[in-house]
């Protein structure tokens, strides 16, 4: 688990404060959801993510539709 956001993570501040899990006030970011920000996936990056279950994968997808939502984009 990682406590802090990447460095560039690309978040809007309303998407960090809806959409991240907070564990005592701190940030709490499983190992894949942190890979996934570093790789870009708020950014508009295209990726897939494989991981066992449980693993942070639909947040980070509900991350990248949220962040094109707002965007403006059309996003699948």
């Amino acid at each position: 688990m990682k406590d802090t956001l990447p460095q560039g993570h690309g978040l809007s501040a309303s998407v960090a404060d809806g959409l991240v899990y907070r564990s005592e006030g701190e940030v709490s970011l499983t190992d894949v959801q942190y890979l996934a920000l570093e790789a870009g996936v708020a950014q508009g990056q295209s990726m897939l993510v494989v991981s066992p279950t449980s693993t942070g994968k639909t947040q980070v997808g509900l991350w990248a539709i949220a962040e094109g939502l707002l965007a403006g984009n059309r996003t699948v």
